[in-house]
């Protein structure tokens, strides 16, 4: 419940810091960079853990073990971003079924966490590993679908982060407190600077309708 309130302070500042920062900008060169702030904070984090994971995975276990472990995550991840990029529309369903089923995954490892640990024992952090992959997807398409996309983002996060924080505080849990908060604040923030971007579009939308009037 503590950490959740900090994320949830720590969410809030960084969003109003931004925003604070844009004050002086039309809506329209706002909603850009708050757009482009929130795609940048995903998609570096994401693959700064990305960098990591495959260095370790590398290591330990090696070999074609390591292989089939990087190409369970990275080519569905390379597909996914790839439709969503050429066919946005299509990226949007698609996307929005990865979420329920990450999110019901969430709920699975809460309602079992003690089986989720073993096989991340094993493997890694699988289920982290698949919130980051899905919101740097979700990200993508927040270029061409903000507000779509922060929705998501923000599903993404409060979801994993209450069912996942219900496991740990079960005396289970998987990838520890630390690895909770790092999963849910990133998806978080670009989410709510992706709904705050796609107002500040739509305000800019609508002043231009009203000046050619």
């Amino acid at each position: 419940m503590r950490q959740g309130l900090l994320v949830g302070v720590g969410v809030l500042v960084v969003v109003v810091v931004l925003v604070a920062g844009t004050r002086r900008q039309e809506p329209a060169a706002a909603a850009r960079f708050l757009r482009w702030a929130g795609f940048g904070l995903v998609v570096g984090v994401a693959g700064f853990f990305a960098l990591f994971v495959v260095g370790e995975t590398l290591t330990d276990p090696g070999g074609w073990r390591a292989v089939a472990l990087l190409a369970s995550w990275l080519v569905p991840l390379a597909v996914t971003c790839a439709i969503v990029r050429w066919r946005p529309d299509a990226g949007v369903w698609l996307l929005a079924a990865l979420t329920v089923l990450v999110l019901a995954w969430s709920v699975w490892l809460a309602i079992d966490p003690a089986f989720w640990r073993r096989v991340e024992d094993e493997n890694g952090p699988v289920h982290a590993i698949a919130v980051l992959a899905l919101a740097a997807a979700v990200a993508l398409l927040g270029l061409e679908r903000t507000r779509i996309a922060g929705v998501l983002l923000v599903l993404i996060a409060v979801g994993t982060g209450l069912a996942v924080g219900t496991g740990l505080a079960a005396g289970g849990g998987v990838g520890g407190a630390t690895l909770l908060v790092f999963v849910t604040a990133v998806p978080l923030i670009s989410g709510a600077l992706y709904l705050v971007s796609a107002a500040m579009s739509s305000h800019a939308a609508g002043a231009s309708t009203l000046q050619s009037l």
